[in-house]
């Protein structure tokens, strides 16, 4: 079985603990990540409350430069496309899939340089139990001394926890933080596929992604929405080939789901496109990419495994990622960050390739913010799998 397959499994104990378009762009319900297939980390979704003018404000404000990549995102796509463009030149950070897939990088670019352009670095995390519970954050928050800007979680659109959960998202919001939901067109029950890409674009499931639009939509607050994330990958029930499904197909039920919104008059999510990185055999990101009309940020899904099996080897964060930034870049002038990213505490220095990413990102402006994979899982990605790595992470946080 693919390791990525495996993690849907391992996420579903997780339930117990529980985007915002450009201009005129509306955003998907929210549906509880009990566990994320291939590429999805379970996840529960927020609770609802329609925060006030005043809440949204502040939180906005306590966001820096993340507030300055939402702004950018809320804009029609012509403006939001000089903003963004302004935002990822002026902060070069900010803001949040799931399980980490099991393929590497296509090829592999020297290792993080040693120039250091940015200061705060904007950056979210995946952490069980978040949003249901936003308790679980509290002992990463004080080992770090940082409260992340972005709080990221996953939701499947079946097995029973695809309705919008508005509570998680307030809970996020009411912390301070932008939602970022990995949204997906699945049932992690089965393996069958029970939501075709065909279908949603045909409109069959359209009164479940109004009741999505319609729930963030009343919101009032800047939220990120990953749909079908890792969609390069053969993991997905979203993929090409399951079913005879196409990239083609795959454009069409993101435009269609992308234009629903836009019909709800939803205008407070901004919409992720986020692949996993590039590797042999990976389906082309060109085939797959819905345009910039219909996309405000793209987000890149990648891991160190380490020597983890015959297929993979220790990694640095610039090997993993710049490759295909550099095919994302010339493929579309939306601002890029990273949506996962963690690392194996086996096959080499933890810490130091920490250490080595923060000195990427910030020789790396393009790159405007990451969130990092916070679970044990196929391998311990955490952040604070050790003294080190904490102490690593604080210090590239703080530099």
């Amino acid at each position: 079985m693919h390791r990525r397959l495996s993690r849907r499994l391992l996420a579903l104990p997780l339930l117990a603990l529980g985007c915002l378009p450009a201009a005129g762009r509306s955003a998907p319900a929210t549906v509880p990540v009990a566990a994320h297939a291939a590429s999805s980390r379970a996840v529960a979704v927020a609770p609802p409350a329609s925060p006030t003018a005043s809440a949204t404000a502040s939180a906005v404000a306590s966001a820096s430069a993340s507030a300055t990549l939402s702004a950018a995102a809320a804009a029609t796509p012509a403006a939001a496309t000089t903003a963004t463009t302004a935002a990822t030149t002026a902060t070069a950070a900010h803001t949040t899939s799931a399980a980490p897939a099991r393929q590497s990088p296509a090829s592999s670019p020297s290792s993080a340089p040693s120039s250091s352009t940015r200061a705060h670095i904007p950056w979210g995390v995946y952490q069980p139990g978040v949003p249901a519970q936003m308790s679980a954050l509290q002992p990463l928050e004080s080992e770090l001394a940082a409260v992340p800007d972005d709080v990221m979680w996953y939701v499947h659109w079946g097995g029973g926890y695809g309705a919008f959960n508005a509570a998680d998202v307030q809970n996020v919001v009411g912390a301070g933080e932008t939602p970022v939901i990995t949204w997906m067109s699945d049932d992690f029950t089965t393996s069958s596929d029970v939501y075709p890409l065909q279908q949603i674009a045909a409109g069959v499931f359209d009164s479940y992604v109004k009741s999505w639009a319609d729930g963030l939509r009343a919101v009032h607050h800047r939220v990120l929405l990953r749909f079908d994330h890792e969609m390069n990958g053969n993991w997905s029930q979203w993929s090409t080939g399951v079913a005879g499904q196409t990239p083609a197909d795959y454009v069409a039920a993101w435009r269609h789901v992308h234009d629903v919104f836009a019909a709800e008059g939803v205008s407070n999510v901004s919409w992720v496109w986020s692949p996993n990185v590039v590797y042999t055999g990976s389906t082309a990101l060109a085939l797959l990419y819905p345009g910039d009309a219909y996309v405000d940020l793209v987000g890149l899904d990648g891991y160190n495994w380490g020597p983890s099996d015959q297929w993979h080897t220790w990694q640095s964060f610039a090997q993993v990622f710049l490759p295909t930034l550099t095919q994302v870049q010339a493929l579309s002038r939306r601002p890029v960050m990273v949506t996962e990213v963690g690392c194996a505490t086996t096959g080499g220095d933890k810490a130091q390739w920490i250490t080595d990413m923060f000195a990427t990102l910030r020789s790396t402006p393009a790159i405007i913010a990451l969130i990092w994979f916070n679970q044990d899982k196929e391998e311990d990605w955490r952040l604070d799998s050790s003294p080190d790595t904490t102490a690593a992470f604080k210090t590239g946080l703080a530099s």
